[in-house]
This record gives structure tokens, C-alpha cells and sequence, in this order.
């Protein structure tokens, strides 16, 4: 069964609102296919707001505390989301700062493409997305 990865974002111990964002298109693509979606959230400690994240459309949350992941750490965050992330078949991040940081390297360390800017996504085969116009 296909897993859709979600990348959830939290700043200062609280959750993101684009993380619902994330999660909704990874729950539209996991539909499509017929698959999961997992949910990783990553921080030093208790993330207000992670509790909803199951509300939502997360069939699972999958957490990963260290003292470095209060701010960003994009080399512990890569290498944590790559290996959450090894057998699944998406990997979505938000159209932020750190999702276009975090993106490419958790990429290069699975040896995979990447696809910038999706709108959408709809296919029953992976390499079908649509740009944003602007």
C-alpha cells in the first residue's frame, strides 16, 4: 500500500498552519492511489497543535524530538524525514523557506528527483503534477 509523507512544520514549539495545508494534499494524493498518510513533525519537545494533526487526515504522526530540532537543522532534519521516508512512495513539503531548504536534501540523500511548486497532483502514476500559474 502506497505511503504519502507528509513534512509537517513547527516554530517555536507550536505547529505551522501550512503543516494542514501539506496534509490535505498528501491526504488528496493517498485517496488517489489508495494508500496512508504518515505525518512527520519534528522539535524539542511538545508541539502545540500536533494533537490535531489526526483530525485532519493523518493516519499516522510520527515524531522525532532532539534538543537541535527546536530551529531548523537542516542536516538532522534531513537525515531524520530520509529515513522516515525511505519506503515512501511521496514525500510533500510545504512551499516555505524550510521546504525548499529541506526538500532538495532529503532528495539527494534518498537519490531521488523532486518536483518544485505542485499545485496538484492527479494520476495513478507519480509523475503527473500542475504548476501554479504565477
Amino acid at each position: 500500500m502506497p505511503i504519502i509523507l507528509a513534512v509537517a512544520e513547527q516554530r517555536e514549539g507550536t505547529l505551522r498552519k501550512v503543516s494542514f495545508e501539506v496534509l490535505a494534499a498528501a491526504r488528496q494524493l493517498a485517496a488517489a492511489l489508495g494508500g496512508t498518510v504518515d505525518v512527520i513533525l519534528l522539535g524539542s519537545g511538545e508541539i502545540a497543535g500536533a494533537e490535531d494533526l489526526g483530525r485532519y487526515g493523518a493516519d499516522r504522526v510520527l515524531t522525532a524530538r532532539h534538543a537541535d530540532f527546536g530551529m531548523y537543522s537542516p542536516d538532522g532534519y534531513a537525515a531524520t524525514i530520509a529515513e522516515a521516508g525511505r519506503d515512501a512512495t511521496a514525500i510533500l513539503f510545504a512551499a516555505t523557506a524550510t521546504g525548499r531548504d529541506l526538500a532538495p536534501r532529503v532528495a539527494a540523500r534518498l537519490v531521488l528527483g523532486r518536483s518544485d511548486t505542485i499545485a496538484g497532483a492527479a494520476s495513478r502514476t507519480t509523475d503527473c503534477s500542475t504548476l501554479p500559474p504565477y
